[in-house]
């Protein structure tokens, strides 16, 4: 399977997620003991928009054009990566309580050296979330069974891009409230939960980077929020219910084995306890950073939603999954903001889900990889390289949509 790199045209990308392309951007990390990292990272490569970008930003404001006509009194103009103005919204956000998040063990907290806090989110629930720079907002949904520390690494790489970036945690997972009722674990809530912290936090001209569960979960708030919604990156993922005929994953199969299942979920546990194994680099996911990702999910009486959520797939016709997931396909194929997918072509899960996901959003480009199921330990670079390509083509759409309304 083959795709055009970001930026690039045509040219297809090496793969490899140790290859050195010079396009991409060499992010080096280095945490001291002082709270504030130090990055090594250069600003982006101007943006030669190509005729497919040029083409997409045409027609992929037709959202945010309305929404900036209904604002035009507060919209300023500034220069962009592309040479071209894009819009800068001067919005005043509204007041939001925000909660104090939970303290974390030194050794986990010097890796994630960003904002963190709680939103109260509905049903008596509080979702973590960390944050990070100011500017057009990057909201980086994760999914089974990790947390916001997954995107760690891509938003170190980020730093310095006038972006606002966004990590929550879905609830069930990290440092948000943990219910233990299997039952409150649909898309539906989900959507509900992540879709109540876009409304609070004000976002708009959201980019989403989603990956796993993040896909769905990620992609559906924006179904009543369409306006909302500014470009995509898409990481592994599904974003569609499955064809007739299809055969579940054996680890999808498995979660539902009634309780052999919740022993090995809840007793052992997995899969947090073998997130190495969907590696292409098997020592992407070791040591501290495996610790990391189980300290949240330490205790058995949390660790509901793994198992409910491996469950939320989709495994005979008549699932519950189905209706929403036949949403957020009509929204991501309907969508014509900038698109961009980064793939981890190792992934043992979901590395097949390529050619239809790309069908499905409309052939965007493609880079990609030898990583694996959670590529964003593997190739942060690329993921980054993705955002900032997304980025600059909706700033040169907007500055279009703003030129042809003046």
């Amino acid at each position: 399977m083959t795709g055009g790199t970001l930026g690039r045209g045509s040219r297809k990308p090496r793969l490899g997620a140790r290859a050195n392309r010079r396009w991409l951007l060499p992010c080096r990390l280095s945490f001291a003991t002082s709270p504030e990292p130090r990055v090594a990272f250069p600003r982006a490569p101007p943006y030669t928009p190509s005729a497919s970008a040029s083409a997409s930003a045409s027609v992929s404001v037709s959202a945010s054009a309305s929404a900036s006509a209904s604002a035009s009194a507060s919209v300023g103009a500034q220069r962009d990566f592309c040479g071209l103005s894009r819009l800068c919204w001067r919005r005043y956000p509204q007041r939001v309580e925000k909660l104090p998040a939970p303290d974390l063990p030194d050794w986990i907290a010097k890796d994630v050296p960003f904002t963190r806090y709680r939103l109260a989110v509905g049903d008596g629930l509080r979702m973590h979330v960390m944050e990070s720079g100011r500017g057009r907002p990057v909201l980086m949904v994760h999914g089974n069974p990790t947390w916001g520390y997954l995107y760690r690494k891509v938003a170190m790489c980020l730093q310095g891009q006038g972006l606002r970036l966004i990590m929550p945690d879905l609830i069930g997972f990290g440092l948000s409230d943990k219910p233990r009722d299997f039952s409150l674990h649909t898309i539906r809530n989900h959507s509900r939960w992540l879709g109540a912290l876009i409304d609070q936090l004000d976002l708009h001209e959201v980019i989403l980077v989603c990956q796993d569960w993040g896909g769905a979960i990620g992609t559906h708030p924006f179904t009543t929020r369409r306006d909302r919604l500014g470009g995509m990156v898409v990481l592994n993922t599904v974003l569609d219910a499955p064809p007739p005929g299809f055969k579940p994953t054996a680890f999808h199969r498995f979660s539902h084995t009634p309780l052999l299942s919740d022993f090995v979920f809840r007793v052992l546990p997995l899969p947090q306890a073998a997130l190495h194994l969907a590696q292409g680099d098997k020592t992407s996911i070791r040591g501290k950073v495996a610790r990391a990702y189980r300290y949240p999910l330490r205790h058995i009486r949390d660790r509901v939603a793994p198992l409910a959520t491996a469950r939320m797939a989709v495994d005979r016709p008549d699932h519950p999954s189905i209706p929403a997931l036949e949403e957020c396909a009509a929204l991501a194929s309907e969508f014509n903001g900038p698109k961009a997918m980064v793939w981890g072509r190792r992934d043992p899960v979901l590395a097949r889900a390529l050619k239809r996901t790309k069908a499905l959003l409309g052939d965007p480009p493609v880079t990609e990889t030898q990583a694996g199921h959670f590529l964003q330990e593997e190739v942060p670079e690329e993921i980054a390289a993705a955002v900032i390509d997304v980025n600059s083509r909706l700033g040169c759409a907007l500055a279009q949509a703003a030129e042809q309304q003046a």
